[in-house]
């Protein structure tokens, strides 16, 4: 069920975005002010394409991602930002912090919300 909605959500989401991590990054350049988000915005977008590498296509082998990250980054990197911002949300809900300081979060939360 979980591979279901996962394979429904990226197909959604890839009829929606088609650039690199980059074109998303121009896109929300105030993600790029933080160095810190900018940093993990790329490693999330590339966590989302190695899963999305081994559960579409069983491969996991690291050019294959960058291929998968070149023609679709920026559905990587916008879900890599959705992630962020609801785990954020939920550690502010639990009085938690994570990976992400209060500032971090907040520009996060804030671009996820935009379209």
């Amino acid at each position: 069920m979980k591979k279901a909605i996962f394979g429904a959500t990226l197909l959604l989401a890839s009829s929606t975005f088609a650039g690199t991590v980059d074109d998303y990054l121009s896109r929300h350049p105030q993600l790029k002010e933080s160095a810190t988000v900018d940093i993990y915005v790329k490693r999330m977008a590339f966590m989302m394409a190695l899963m999305d590498a081994q559960q579409r296509y069983n491969r996991s082998d690291d050019d294959f991602i960058y291929q998968l990250l070149s023609s679709n980054g920026d559905k990587y990197a916008r879900m890599g930002v959705r992630k962020f911002a609801r785990d954020c949300r939920i550690e502010r809900s639990i009085g938690q912090s994570g990976d992400l300081n209060k500032e971090e979060c907040d520009l996060i939360i804030k671009t996820d919300k935009q379209k």
